[in-house]
């Protein structure tokens, strides 16, 4: 591949590269696999957040779903989205809260396991109730759901997920 030259004076043979080059060589290849890490860490961190968010919005409905099971007039925070989660006989209660409740407890890891995988990220649930009324009675109820976590590896702003529900009052 390399043939010697043979050359008269101070430059009796060629062969390789000289140092400015592998120099150069090396500040690319280096450059090169410090693109390759950082793209990885990236796309690691976006699948986290995705999976993470997956999670978090099947909780939301699951949540959503015990809360459309009651009673119209009993939909106020406090009280339990479902009599299986009343608190009552040692079962574990799940309410719809009046200020944020941290979903890290055993009780809402309990109500749905895949909360688990986010617990130590200070995962809270906020609720918002905003009751409609027509002519001084109630009519429908707007229930807004959000739940904030942080991020992974504490990389960017805190995540949130939203899921609004509006519940009409039963003729």
């Amino acid at each position: 591949m390399f043939r010697s030259v043979q050359l008269v004076g101070k430059y009796r043979f060629k062969r390789g590269f000289t140092l400015t080059e592998i120099c150069f060589s090396l500040a690319i290849v280096t450059l090169l696999v410090t693109v390759a890490f950082s793209s990885i860490t990236y796309s690691r961190i976006t699948s986290l957040k995705s999976k993470e968010r997956g999670m978090v919005t099947d909780f939301l409905i699951h949540y959503a779903e015990n809360i459309k099971s009651i009673e119209f007039s009993k939909i106020v925070a406090g009280y339990p989205v479902n009599p299986l989660y009343d608190g009552s006989g040692g079962a574990i209660l799940i309410a719809l809260p009046s200020a944020p409740a941290d979903l890290s407890t055993s009780a809402y890891r309990t109500f749905h396991p895949d909360l688990e995988l986010i617990r130590y990220r200070t995962p809270r649930l906020h609720a918002n109730i905003t009751t409609t009324s027509v002519s001084g009675t109630p009519h429908s109820k707007h229930i807004r759901l959000r739940v904030e976590w942080d991020a992974p590896i504490n990389r960017g702003p805190r995540l949130s997920e939203e899921l609004t529900i509006v519940r009409v009052k039963d003729l």
